[in-house]
């Protein structure tokens, strides 16, 4: 959340402001109340030596010219982002709120049956399990009720009342900004 405005100014076409000590040391500051808990995960380090050995054995030999690069370095640097961002999803942190994120902003009009709600969150995570896609990602540990809960008072999501069962929506501004959840889990 604290992220928001930067991430909102970024989808109507601002330049992404670079992030600095600095700036970090003063979000920490602006922070006032709860906003859910952080969780870091660290994936297999990516050892760029060893990948340029791997392509080009004579690399450190090399005459380098920034204008005129060799054939293999762009090859080599494509292959090494892919490598990368395969490590940074292998140790993704699911949680509560980019799942219901997914959830909702997949229902019609971003409104989704309390129960209906609920069977997502379990049927997601089991996905997650089955796929079996790595060994470090980490998932909600909590009942998908509690998830809910979590979502409701970080203020994200709202609650219609409805004699026949609550329907759990987002508004227009949360709406995009929980688009920010959905894709930090891909």
């Amino acid at each position: 959340m604290i992220e928001s405005k930067s991430y909102l100014a970024e989808l109507k076409g601002d330049d992404k402001k670079s992030e600095t000590f600095f700036s970090s040391i003063k979000s920490m500051l602006a922070i006032r109340g709860f906003y859910g808990r952080v969780s870091t995960s660290f994936g297999k380090p990516v050892l760029l030596n060893e990948i340029l050995n791997e392509q080009q054995a004579n690399w450190q030999t090399e005459t380098y010219n920034d204008t005129q690069r060799p054939d293999w370095l762009r090859r080599t640097v494509g292959q090494t982002s892919i490598q990368i961002m395969q490590g940074i999803n292998k140790s993704c942190a699911v949680n509560a709120v980019n799942l219901i994120a997914t959830a909702l902003l997949a229902s019609p009009n971003q409104t989704i049956d309390e129960s209906e709600l609920n069977q997502t969150l379990s049927y997601y995570r089991e996905l997650i399990l089955q796929l079996n896609y790595s060994d470090t990602i980490t998932l909600p540990t909590q009942e998908t009720q509690e998830q809910i809960k979590l979502a409701e008072s970080l203020r994200l999501i709202r609650r219609r009342q409805h004699e026949m069962g609550d329907f759990l929506y987002l508004d227009n501004a949360h709406a995009i900004l929980l688009t920010y959840y959905r894709n930090n889990t891909y």
